[in-house]
């Protein structure tokens, strides 16, 4: 069993947004820590419109490289492959609500 302790997404240069965090007045949690079993899998969602937002207010645009990322309770840093997101794309949207 791994216990992991954090999650979040690796920026372009090597920043981190982990969780929890906010976007607008909208709080984002994740159920951490968390004890992965053998053979499971932790999945923790988050759209496309609200991760733009917070890459943008870290000085990111256009598209970037993005890679989420779990840590367990001895430090050691699991990766995704790298993901594309257009950040200019997703912030021109009108804001709903």
């Amino acid at each position: 069993m791994r216990k992991l302790k954090s999650a979040g997404v690796i920026l372009p240069g090597g920043g981190e947004i982990a969780w929890p965090f906010k976007v607008g007045e909208r709080e984002h949690s994740a159920l951490l820590p968390y004890d992965l079993l053998p053979a499971k899998t932790y999945q923790i969602g988050l759209g496309a419109e609200s991760l733009a937002y917070l890459v943008a207010e870290r000085g990111h645009g256009g598209t970037v490289q993005l890679r989420a990322f779990h840590r367990d309770h001895k430090g050691l840093t699991f990766k995704s492959k790298p993901v594309e997101l257009n950040v200019d794309f997703w912030t021109a949207l009108p804001q709903v609500g």
